[in-house]
């Protein structure tokens, strides 16, 4: 308890928790796994009765019976863009790191099965990691080179930008997340979201089809099913360009920041 002047004030351990570090383990480290499960033991310990800041509704579910726990919808984004609608919209991006969990082979292997059919299709696979030389193997082998452009890591903001103003949906074919700010942040700048249906927060942050799609983890098949379902159904575009819209507009990083300090007032008692 600290007292200022007349007032007395209550000292309190916030945590803030992002991440799903157990699922991450059983994928990239399997023989580590058990340790991982001994995590959320002193998790709960360290965590009961104590505030919880998380980030996406999933962790916050987990946690909401034992903690007064606020949702932090990740974002990057203040500035939201209304995009037009454009006449060919068959542009993908890919921004993450090349690791096993993140599946970014999915993403090139629908383009291999969508290029035939939609030979303006193109993908920008923005990141780097230890799978970059496996993917620019299986794109030389496939022939690919004309639909997949690997730029590497994008460092410059402006570059970024750039690459998201091209693209029309941003691909997030992740086996694991918390609440991936990468979705939002694609939404304010007028590209629709795909991404693996109960992988992290997904399922919260996208409606399908009035924002955004889902789709099967590990199944290019799935993925190209959905990017064809927009392709072919104009009216489907358009509805999800005003969805994006929508969401972006309402999860701007001042607002989800002001949240978070009128949870940590209430909860100081202040």
């Amino acid at each position: 308890m600290l007292s200022f002047g007349m007032r007395k004030y209550k000292v309190k351990s916030f945590f803030y928790m992002a991440g799903e570090l157990e699922k991450w383990i059983r994928i990239i480290k399997p023989p580590l796994y058990p340790f991982a499960r001994l995590k959320n033991f002193f998790e709960n310990f360290l965590m009961k009765g104590n505030p919880l800041i998380a980030t996406g509704q999933v962790i916050a579910n987990k946690f909401s019976h034992l903690s007064p726990t606020h949702t932090y919808h990740s974002t990057t984004h203040n500035k939201v863009i209304k995009r037009s609608p454009k006449e060919v919209y068959t542009n993908c991006i890919f921004v993450g790191a090349f690791y096993k969990p993140k599946r970014a082979i999915d993403l090139v292997n629908a383009i291999n099965i969508l290029k035939e059919k939609y030979p303006n299709i193109k993908c920008f696979m923005l990141g780097s990691g230890p799978l970059t030389n496996d993917l620019k193997k299986y794109i030389a082998l496939n022939q690919l080179q004309q639909y997949v452009e690997m730029p590497g890591y994008v460092k410059s903001r402006e570059e970024l930008e750039n690459y998201y103003r091209k693209a029309d949906f941003l691909v997030l074919p992740s086996l694991t997340e918390g609440s991936p700010r990468v979705l939002p942040e694609a939404m304010s700048f007028g590209v629709i979201p795909l991404a693996v249906k109960g992988a992290g927060s997904n399922d919260y942050i996208i409606k399908p089809y009035e924002n955004g799609a889902l789709f099967k983890a590990k199944s290019a098949e799935s993925l190209a099913s959905e990017l064809e379902l927009f392709f072919e159904n104009r009216e489907l575009y358009e509805e999800a360009l005003g969805g994006i819209y929508e969401y972006a507009q309402e999860y701007t990083l001042d607002r989800e920041l002001d949240k978070v300090m009128k949870f940590v007032f209430k909860e100081l008692e202040l």
